[in-house]
């Protein structure tokens, strides 16, 4: 794994790392203080995932 520190829309430099989801190739922020993952409906359409419902608060 490499981080890689990118420029995004000429804001400051943000540490992104290169996964892979459901065998497609992507570029996720890294955020050292989250306790959670999140992902984009828009880009779970695009993975070709479903979203499940659940009862566990944020």
């Amino acid at each position: 794994m490499v981080l890689i520190p990118k420029k995004r829309n000429g804001g400051e430099r943000l540490m992104f790392v290169d996964i892979s989801i459901a065998g497609q190739k992507r570029s996720a922020l890294v955020d050292t203080g989250a306790s959670d993952l999140f992902i984009s409906k828009k880009a779970t359409g695009k993975l070709g995932l479903s979203i499940k419902k659940s009862n566990r608060k944020i």
